[in-house]
């Protein structure tokens, strides 16, 4: 079972990054209100030449690579601040045996053991 201060400290490590996550993904684009923690981002406008428009639809290749990235990891957040709620957290998905407090520290989010 994991001390009440560890979880608080683990939660509160997930809600600075997920605020962190939000900016990033509100900066870039708006929010999704059909897709729960989906964002659309902004097609950059450079010019109407062709090399203007080469470079946009490279550019915003690029920024939807990172934008799924970031929906990814805010899912995952999103997900273990559910688990916390339900009881739940810090408990291997796969095993069923709880997710080592080393593993949890660097990545809060973690749904499963490393074995």
């Amino acid at each position: 079972m994991i001390d009440q201060a560890i979880l608080t400290e683990l939660k509160d490590q997930m809600l600075v990054e997920k605020a962190r996550i939000e900016k990033t993904l509100k900066d870039s684009g708006e929010m999704d209100t059909d897709i729960e923690d989906n964002f659309k981002s902004d097609f950059p406008e450079y010019g109407s030449d062709e090399e203007s428009n080469a470079m946009e639809v490279a550019d915003y290749s690029d920024t939807i690579a990172v934008e799924h990235k970031l929906e990814k990891k805010l899912a995952e957040i999103n997900a273990a601040l559910a688990r916390m709620e339900k009881g739940s957290y810090g408990t291997c998905e796969e095993t069923g045996e709880e997710i080592p407090l080393e593993r949890l520290k660097a990545f809060p989010a973690a749904r499963t053991c490393v074995k």
